[in-house]
């Protein structure tokens, strides 16, 4: 083999091995799906309670939750909604009740994943949200003794 012969052998097998085969590419990701599911929650009338004591929903990357306070307008019966953590209620009522029901000793709390605020009847409130992995959430109103003494509670299962 001639001299001029073996180098263009060489850069082809260079160019073999620079050039990655189509086999050997990166594979791309595919696109991340989220999600959002959309809840509706009240109150119900001059009852300290809410509509729907539990909500069975598919696990969502994102959850979106509208609450309105259903409370008749003369009422004057403000209400919030907190979604906590599963196994957590009585630690965070345990701070509200320390700091006579001041939100602000709860609110930024890894146990709440979504605190709306006050509402006075007629309002309504958005709270958006990220669960960590499915599961039971409590939702609850931390108005004072709504949801510790009233029972003003619910349960928003979240299964796969």
């Amino acid at each position: 083999m001639t001299r001029a012969a073996r180098w263009g052998s060489l850069a082809a097998l260079i160019s073999l091995v620079a050039a990655p085969p189509s086999f050997a590419r990166p594979k791309t990701r595919p696109a991340v799906v989220t999600h959002t599911i959309h809840v509706k929650l009240s109150t119900t009338g001059q009852e300290v309670m809410f509509d729907q004591q539990r909500l069975d929903l598919p696990f969502a990357k994102t959850i979106r939750l509208k609450y309105m306070n259903d409370a008749p307008l003369d009422s004057q019966i403000s209400h919030n909604v907190a979604i906590i953590r599963p196994e957590r209620v009585a630690a965070v009522m345990a701070v509200l009740q320390d700091h006579d029901y001041d939100l602000e000793s709860v609110r930024g709390s890894a146990d709440i994943l979504a605190l709306s605020r006050v509402l006075n009847p007629g309002q309504e409130d958005t709270v958006e949200f990220s669960p960590p992995e499915p599961g039971e959430y409590v939702y609850i109103c931390l108005m004072p003794g709504h949801g510790d003494m009233l029972g003003m509670r619910g349960i928003l299962a979240l299964k796969r």
